[in-house]
């Protein structure tokens, strides 16, 4: 069964709780969130790379200054 461009959807809003008609086919919406789903995805694994890159500093950093300090005892 083909759909003319100008078909109305019907879909449930969860927020609402509510049916809501919609101009575009659900394939289309599936689409749509699915790219913004891979678009976040990728900011928060660039995030997660830059906080375990400040993480790792603030580790190195600690271990370097333990390795370097002195402990002689009087």
């Amino acid at each position: 069964m083909s759909r003319s461009k100008t078909a109305k959807y019907e879909v449930f809003n969860i927020s609402t709780g509510e049916m809501e008609e919609m101009d575009f086919s659900p394939d289309d919406f599936f689409d749509q969130l699915a790219a913004k789903v891979a678009d976040q995805s990728a900011k928060l694994y660039d995030i997660y790379k830059a906080e375990r890159e400040i993480v790792e500093s603030i580790l190195n950093k600690a271990v370097e200054n333990e390795e370097t300090r002195d402990r002689s005892t009087d």
